[in-house]
């Protein structure tokens, strides 16, 4: 929390997801930014169901390798990273006293 506003709660998704800002607005937050979002992260939910690639137009998604660690990050400009928070995931991956 930050001046007294989460800023991004566990579910914050999920309004997104199911492209529900309007209902949603204390969550998602004012504003045409949520609906953006919502349109791109729906999109990507539905298209990997129907066609398991979530990918879309301007928005490639690679598929899965361990080694590159190719991630997509949901931003007001979404973009993949190669290993993102390499750091954070290496503390918790470790078997013992860190």
């Amino acid at each position: 929390m930050q001046n007294g506003l989460l800023r991004a709660p566990h579910g914050l998704d999920i309004p997104l997801v199911f492209d529900n800002v309007g209902i949603a607005r204390g969550m998602a937050g004012p504003g045409a930014a949520p609906q953006h979002m919502a349109n791109i992260m729906s999109r990507a939910w539905i298209d990997c169901a129907r066609t398991g690639n979530p990918s879309q137009p301007g928005l490639a998604w690679p598929a899965h390798n361990p080694d590159t660690r190719k991630t997509m990050i949901f931003a007001s400009v979404s973009h993949v990273e190669s290993g993102p928070d390499a750091t954070e995931r290496m503390f918790w991956s470790h078997s013992g006293p860190v």
